[in-house]
C-alpha cells in the first residue's frame, strides 16, 4: 500500500472513530467507545445499530447553530439510559407504559368491512398454526378465513351466511389448533364445537344446548383451547363453567360456578393453556383472569374493573406465549395487556381509534413462534400485527405512531 493510500485510510479511520466518540458522548456513552477503541469493551449492539442508522446525526441536524445545550437536553431525556459494568444498557424506560427495554410496534394490518375474501364483519377469535398460518373466526360472515402470516388470503370455509349443517356456522366465535393441525371452532349460536382439517374438511362435531355434561348454555360456547395432549377446553359461558373433552369430544371433567369469589366462577369467555398444562380463563363478569391446573384446581386470579394497569373492562380474549407471559384483550379499554404468569403487569399496547395500533373493541389475541402478536380488531374489521422492538436511543418516541 503506498503512503498516500495509507494516509487516506488512516484519516478515514480516525474520522469514523471521532464521529462515534462525538455521537456517543452526547448521549453520555463516551467511556464505552473509548474502551472499545482500546480493546477493553464492546459497544452494545443496539447502540451501534442506532449509530449506523444516523439517529444521533439527525438530532444534531435539527439543532444546528452551535446550540449544543438543546442537543444534550434532548438526549438526556432518554430516561434511564446507562451502561452497566459490561457496557450494556442496564435500564431503559420508554413511554406509554413501555417496559425497560422496548415497546410493541405496529408492523402490519389487513382487512376492511365486507364479505369478500380478506374482508371481515366482526372478526372474533384468532389461532395460528405451526407454519405461521392465521385462522380467523369471521363471526358476522359465519365463516373461517385462513391467511399466511402476512395476511395473504388462502381459503375460507363455512356457509357464508348462517347454517346448521356439518361445516356450516352461525356466529363462529373462537378457534384452536392442535399439534396435528386440526382446527376446532366454537359455534356460539348453535351450541356446538366443530373439528376440521387444516383445509376446512369437516371431521366431527359435538354439543347441544343444555346444562348437562357435553352441553352448552346460552350464550353458547365461546373460548376454546387445546393442550399438548390434544385435550379440548371450552368456555361454557352460559353455564358459568369450563368443560374439558378428549380430541374426539368425549367429556372428561368440568369446573365452575356462578359465584364471584376466588376460584372458578363468573362468565368465562376465553381460554389459553400454557406448556406446563395450566389453564388461564378470562372472565367478563368479574373482570379478571383466573388460573387453574389442567384438572380445574384454582391457582390464582388477578384483575378488577377499571382502566388502570392490571384492571379490565371486559377481558374478552387471552393467550400465552412460549415464556408463559399472558396477553389479555381488554375489550372496552381498547388495549392489550401483558402479564407474567402470576399476574404481574408488564406492559400494554393500544388506544381507542382507527389508526395503526389503535383498536375498536379488540377481541381475539394470538402469538406466533416469532413472538408477533396478532389482534382481531373487531369493530375496525381488520387484523393488526405487532412485534417487540428495542428502543435504545429514543425510548420517548411514541411506541406506535410512525414506526416503519
Amino acid at each position: 500500500m503506498n503512503s498516500r493510500k495509507f494516509l487516506c485510510y488512516s484519516i478515514l479511520a480516525i474520522s469514523v472513530s471521532l464521529t462515534i466518540l462525538v455521537a456517543l458522548s452526547i448521549a453520555g456513552q463516551v467511556d464505552a467507545v473509548k474502551a472499545t477503541l482500546t480493546g477493553k469493551n464492546k459497544v452494545p449492539p443496539a447502540l451501534m445499530d442506532a449509530i449506523n442508522k444516523t439517529q444521533l446525526a439527525k438530532e444534531q441536524g435539527k439543532n444546528t447553530g452551535g446550540n449544543d445545550t438543546k442537543i444534550l437536553d434532548r438526549l438526556n431525556d432518554l430516561r434511564g439510559l446507562k451502561l452497566n459494568e459490561s457496557g450494556n444498557p442496564e435500564k431503559l424506560i420508554g413511554s406509554a407504559g413501555a417496559p425497560a427495554n422496548g415497546f410493541y410496534a405496529f408492523i402490519k394490518k389487513w382487512g376492511i368491512q365486507g364479505s369478500s375474501n380478506g374482508q371481515f364483519v366482526y372478526p372474533h377469535g384468532i389461532a395460528i398454526d405451526s407454519s405461521g398460518n392465521v385462522y380467523v373466526a369471521d363471526s358476522g360472515n359465519s365463516r373461517i378465513q385462513k391467511f399466511t402470516s402476512d395476511g395473504t388470503f388462502i381459503r375460507e370455509w363455512g356457509s357464508g351466511g348462517t347454517g346448521t349443517g356439518d361445516g356450516e356456522f352461525y356466529e363462529p366465535t373462537e378457534i384452536a389448533i392442535d399439534s396435528s393441525g386440526n382446527v376446532y371452532v366454537s359455534d356460539l349460536a348453535i351450541n356446538r364445537i366443530q373439528k376440521f382439517t387444516s383445509d376446512g374438511t369437516f371431521i366431527r362435531k359435538w354439543g347441544t344446548q343444555g346444562s348437562g355434561d357435553g352441553q352448552f348454555g346460552y350464550p353458547g360456547p365461546i373460548g376454546i383451547a387445546v393442550d399438548s395432549s390434544g385435550n379440548v377446553y371450552v368456555a361454557d359461558s352460559g353455564n358459568s363453567r369450563i368443560q374439558k373433552f378428549t380430541t374426539t369430544g368425549t367429556f372428561i371433567t368440568k369446573w365452575g360456578t356462578t359465584e364471584t369469589g376466588p376460584g372458578p366462577s363468573g362468565s368465562p369467555t376465553d381460554i389459553a393453556v400454557e406448556s406446563s398444562g395450566n389453564v388461564y380463563v378470562s372472565d367478563i363478569t368479574t373482570n379478571r383472569i383466573q388460573k387453574f391446573t389442567s384438572g380445574g384446581t384454582f391457582i390464582t386470579h388477578w384483575g378488577t374493573k377499571g382502566s388502570g394497569n392490571g384492571q379490565f373492562d371486559w377481558p374478552i380474549g387471552v393467550a400465552v406465549d412460549s415464556s408463559g407471559n399472558v396477553y389479555v384483550s381488554d375489550l372496552h379499554n381498547n388495549r392489550i395487556q401483558k402479564f407474567t404468569s402470576d399476574g404481574t403487569f408488564i406492559t400494554k399496547l393500544g388506544t381507542e381509534g382507527s389508526g395503526n395500533g389503535q383498536f375498536r373493541y379488540p377481541w381475539g389475541v394470538a402469538l406466533d413462534s416469532s413472538g408477533r402478536v396478532y389482534v382481531a380488531d373487531d369493530h375496525n374489521y381488520r387484523m393488526q400485527v405487532f412485534l417487540w422492538k428495542l428502543n435504545v436511543l429514543n425510548p420517548i418516541e411514541p411506541p406506535i405512531a410512525g414506526f416503519k
